[in-house]
């Protein structure tokens, strides 16, 4: 009993010295200006620089670096970098991590572990309505001719008019659609396309009751929720009943080959931490909602070698961590979780080491 006591001691010692080595909380004055999309946490890892990631966060990351002084070489993988708002003033935080070797040797599992913290309010709208529409599902689709108002847009509780739903005569229910970008390899090939929903409508009647002979096949629904503008020419699907993994427990694929991100939601060049995107593999190769994947840089570019005048590639590098949190038949959705440098279109996918 005293040997544990004695142990835990020493372990309540040892962490509170671990953190009292942290830098402290920094406000933020009005002379360090947060950068663009500033993520609300970032845990380091192995190999990360510390003025890259604070550059994630401020605009300047060397002032930080200065005010910290020694202390910031004091950051180990695991630590936690977090941005917090106190009043209206921005806080940068840094938390000890623990970090756990096995030894003698290392099994992974596929078991189920506890999810990662993850920010669900940026992927929930590509959890509850599809993002990708197939060429079959963009045949049969309904698509609106006309509204009750005679407008060119339509909004909540606007009648709208569509042909096209006669496969559909037993659905009431139907979400509303426009085409978006194609989702394309660097071969120019299409694999799938994006399908931006635009907002819900309900069936009134399924055609004229005074056309003769019923040959009307326009349909009549009205919207019962929109967050765009709707217009004549988009889509309607039917809602049906959509339900999708929601537990995101990470793994590794067994196999991966030749995996890019091929597009990004938001359509900037320049992707960082939690925005999501496009990579060009999907449950036809085996792609699994939980998939970790490392990111790196395709290693395009060239330099001269100063001393013989060759072009040379300079070698990939890692970028950063996704998850897969949607996938369909060749292309899946993923968060970036982690960006130790600017990821670009293209850029490869590969399974952690």
């Amino acid at each position: 009993m005293r040997k544990t006591t004695v142990l835990l001691f020493l372990i309540a010692i040892h962490t509170a010295n671990a953190e009292s080595t942290l830098p402290p909380a920094l406000t933020l004055d009005k002379s360090i200006q947060l950068a663009p999309n500033a993520p609300v946490q970032y845990t380091f890892t192995e190999g990360d620089d510390l003025l890259n990631v604070l550059g994630l966060f401020v605009i300047e990351p060397q002032k930080i670096v200065r005010l910290w002084g020694n202390k910031a070489t004091k950051i180990h993988p695991g630590d936690t970098l977090s941005l917090l708002v106190e009043g209206d003033a921005p806080i940068l935080q840094i938390k000890r991590g623990r970090t756990v070797k096995l030894s003698p040797m290392a099994r992974s599992s596929r078991e189920k572990r506890e999810a990662p913290v993850i920010p669900t309010e940026t992927i929930q709208q590509f959890l509850n309505r599809p993002k990708v529409i197939t060429e079959e599902e963009l045949e049969a689709a309904g698509y609106i001719i006309a509204n009750g108002d005679e407008r060119l847009l339509s909004g909540t509780g606007s009648t709208i008019y569509v042909r096209g739903l006669s496969e559909y005569s037993d659905e009431e229910e139907f979400i509303i659609v426009r085409l978006g970008q194609n989702y394309q390899n660097e071969a120019g090939e299409i694999l799938a396309r994006e399908a931006i929903y635009l907002g819900d409508a309900i069936l009134e009647s399924i055609s004229d009751p005074f056309a003769e002979d019923d040959e009307s096949d326009v349909t009549t629904l009205s919207i019962t929720s929109s967050n765009r503008e709707i217009q004549v020419g988009d889509y309607l699907l039917p809602l049906g009943e959509r339900k999708f993994n929601e537990d995101f427990y990470p793994h590794l694929p067994d196999n991966l080959e030749n995996a890019k991100i091929i597009a990004v939601v938001d359509g900037v060049s320049r992707i960082g931490q939690y925005q999501v995107v496009v990579i060009n593999k999907g449950e036809d190769e085996d792609m699994e909602v939980g998939h970790v994947l490392a990111v790196y840089t395709h290693g395009e570019r060239q330099i001269e070698d100063p001393q013989t005048g060759e072009a040379v590639n300079l070698p990939s590098r890692k970028a950063g961590t996704l998850m897969v949190f949607r996938t369909f038949n060749r292309v899946s959705y993923a968060l970036i979780m982690k960006a130790n440098l600017t990821i670009r279109i293209f850029d490869q996918v590969r399974i952690p080491q």
